[in-house]
């Protein structure tokens, strides 16, 4: 789907909408949380990316990624990038694969 949103707000808006309504919960380097089960990072695939950059304040960019379980589960993944990134959420995202869209 083409990009209309330019705000971290109205793309996860917009994600929802399309079925990745869950907030994902990050439990350590290789199980999240997302709805009611657990998955660990070989049982989801990032089909979505997006990067924002903050245009006044370079600290508040982040990076949303939509990720969908191999069951039905779909949901949101939100770190920033720069000084303040979650190496937690970095480590699990490096073993996720790119699904293909």
């Amino acid at each position: 789907m083409e990009r209309t949103e330019n705000t971290l707000t109205g793309i996860t808006a917009q994600q929802a909408k399309e079925g990745y309504d869950h907030n994902i919960h990050i439990i350590d380097e290789n199980q999240i949380k997302m709805g009611s089960n657990t998955f660990t990072n070989n049982e989801v695939v990032r089909d979505k990316v997006f990067r924002f950059e903050g245009m006044t304040n370079p600290p508040d960019s982040s990076i949303c990624y939509a990720l969908k379980s191999n069951s039905v589960d779909k949901g949101i993944l939100v770190n920033t990038y720069g000084v303040k990134t979650s190496s937690t959420i970095g480590a699990f995202i490096h073993d996720v694969k790119m699904g293909k869209e």
